[in-house]
């Protein structure tokens, strides 16, 4: 697995540089100096809306964001006054980690161990810098990053958060963009109400394992997890055979907004095959209600990846479809070193999942009995795996071998 990457020094787009906040108590600013970020006091906010103690300002962050862990920061640090909001809007509480959206990250979080308790109080208030998102019906979203300048790790924190619009009180948190000694989280923000984030583990030969998920921010500001994988730690193997006898199979969804219309061909050959870890050996259109697109591949020698492709709602173009893609791993039997994909069968379930079925062909050592003199080493062996389809959730899970 890679080291962790440093951040990379990008300019933030130009919209970032305008910063427009406005005070409800500052006087007009300068006409050659950049206006202030500054707020109330937490005493004037106390005595009336606490929606005042945060800024009044205009969005002041081009969006979409992509990486912006990496991204250095432009401008000044917070003033007196919003770090003091801040401070009082967060409280004691720990920024949330996935963990808070999803327990299955409790795998990952075990790896490194760092941020679980973090919380704002605990941070430099002179490092603090906020810029706001945009809105949903209910809430503003913020995004405060918290920079010592340095490039050690565990100097850098970027933190989404969501504030109620009416009573001005904080709806939701998530730590979003982090670097530990064992871990890395950088992330993607789509518009105000849709991000996604991933997260690495592990130093020099010691791989840990990944995660990858995406969000929606809802109406009232809430954040809710629409898709999450969990990458299990990858062994550090030069034969490139991952996914053979020994490799644990692993489950994973994602949701894709790929060109074209739902099934086109090319965008999910793209998608699950060019980068050349896993190699084509069908994929198959499953039309039912609603349609589906499977595909199967050959992970290293004799490894088989298995994907299932629905297509989901969603507000993107007319030219694009939006899939929730799952996929499953299954390892090969010990000593095997080929595969053969003979047929697939998809069988409907009553509750509008499925039931898979691969038929396979592997090439496995041959006994010892089998080797008479000048016999070949290894004889065929034919096994059905069967996987569940769950309609609902999009998991993927191997029943049994046959």
């Amino acid at each position: 697995m890679p080291t962790h990457r440093r951040p990379q020094h990008r300019p933030w787009p130009p919209a970032a540089l305008a910063l427009a906040l406005l005070a409800s108590c500052g006087g007009p600013a300068p006409a050659d100096r950049t206006i202030a970020v500054e707020a109330p006091s937490i005493e004037a906010a106390a005595s009336t809306n606490a929606l005042q103690c945060m800024p009044t300002a205009l969005v002041t962050q081009q969006l979409p964001l992509e990486e912006g862990f990496s991204l250095p920061v432009v401008g000044d640090a917070a003033g007196t006054a919003v770090v003091d909001c801040l401070l009082s809007l967060f409280g004691d509480r720990p920024l949330k980690s996935p963990m808070a959206f999803d327990r299955d990250y409790a795998t990952v979080f075990a790896f490194h161990e760092e941020d679980g308790t973090r919380t704002l109080a605990s941070m430099a208030r002179d490092d603090m810098h906020l810029s706001r998102l945009g809105d949903t019906a209910g809430a503003s979203v913020w995004l405060l990053r918290i920079d010592a300048g340095t490039e050690m790790e565990g100097s850098r924190h970027d933190v989404l958060f969501s504030v109620d619009r009416a009573h001005g009180t904080l709806v939701d948190q998530l730590l979003v963009g982090a670097m530990g000694l064992l871990y890395r989280r950088d992330y993607d923000i789509d518009a105000a109400d849709a991000f996604s984030l991933r997260e690495d583990t592990g130093r020099g030969d010691a791989a840990g394992p990944g995660y990858r998920a995406r969000y929606r921010v809802q109406d009232d500001g809430r954040f809710a997890r629409v898709s999450a994988q969990v990458l299990t730690a990858q062994r550090n193997d030069p034969g490139g055979t991952v996914g053979t006898g020994g490799a644990r199979a692993t489950t994973g969804l994602s949701l894709e907004t790929l060109p074209g219309d739902f099934g086109a061909l090319a965008p999910i050959r793209a998608l699950l095959f060019d980068d050349g870890e896993v190699e084509e050996r069908a994929i198959v259109r499953i039309d039912g209600a609603p349609p589906r697109m499977v595909a199967v591949g050959r992970s290293g020698t004799a490894g088989l990846a298995l994907y299932v492709l629905e297509g989901m709602p969603s507000p993107a173009a007319p030219a694009q479809t939006l899939y929730r893609v799952s996929g499953q791993v299954l390892a090969a039997p010990p000593g095997a070193t080929a595969v053969v994909v003979r047929g697939q069968r998809w069988l409907p379930q009553r509750d509008g999942g499925a039931r898979i079925v691969l038929s396979l062909r592997y090439a496995v050592p041959a006994a010892g009995d089998d080797r008479a003199a000048g016999a070949p080493t290894t004889t065929q062996r034919d096994l059905e795996r069967t996987l569940r389809y769950d309609a609902g959730t999009g998991a993927l899970v191997p029943e049994h071998a046959g």
